[in-house]
């Protein structure tokens, strides 16, 4: 019994997530260039799907997965928010767009990732903080970082500027800080 409140509360709770809201002006960029304006008031983000849902001017609701749209731009707390599509492992994303260099690109998932977990009563699904970068480097595709291989994977990436590559590791170039290991690439 004790386990059927805990996972009763654990559902209302992320509940309260799910519903957060969110309703940004904003608009869609098609894959023409156009720019459709309107309200981004959700994104969707699992391992399985990645979608966002739009509401244009006209009061009228569309989801776009992300190959048939290039992006879209939303402003939160009076900054630009992009995103932009991109394929990764055979599979379509939606990528927050946090820095953009001459040699690199840092990309970002979305704020929360929906994750199916296994309960005694069968599967429910729930929000969860994310925090997964990409790199892109010019004429390649994006690579994904991983908190436990970050730092080889960049020494890899990174062999030609070994005093970036010997920092790595250190307080201000851990994983947490990859904006700014990305910005002194």
């Amino acid at each position: 019994m004790k386990q059927v409140y805990t996972s009763l509360l654990f559902l209302f709770c992320s509940c309260f997530v799910t519903l957060e809201a969110m309703d940004h002006k904003g608009f869609v960029v098609t894959h023409d260039g156009k720019e459709i304006s309107g309200r981004i008031t959700n994104i969707y983000y699992s391992d399985w799907r990645s979608e966002v849902t739009f509401v244009n001017e006209m009061g009228r609701s569309y989801q776009y997965h992300p190959a048939t749209i290039k992006g879209f731009v939303y402003e939160h707390r009076g900054e630009q928010v992009r995103y932009v599509s991109k394929v990764h492992r055979g599979r379509w994303l939606f990528m927050r767009v946090l820095y953009v260099g001459e040699q690199v690109v840092l990309y970002r998932s979305p704020e929360r990732k929906r994750q199916m977990v296994r309960q005694i009563s069968g599967y429910s699904e729930m929000d969860l903080l994310s925090h997964e970068y990409w790199v892109e480097m010019p004429r390649k595709r994006p690579f994904q970082i991983y908190p436990l291989t970050y730092k080889k994977t960049l020494r890899q990436k990174f062999s030609r500027h070994p005093e970036l590559v010997a920092k790595l590791g250190s307080p201000g170039y851990r994983y947490r800080d990859m904006a700014e290991i990305i910005r002194e690439y």
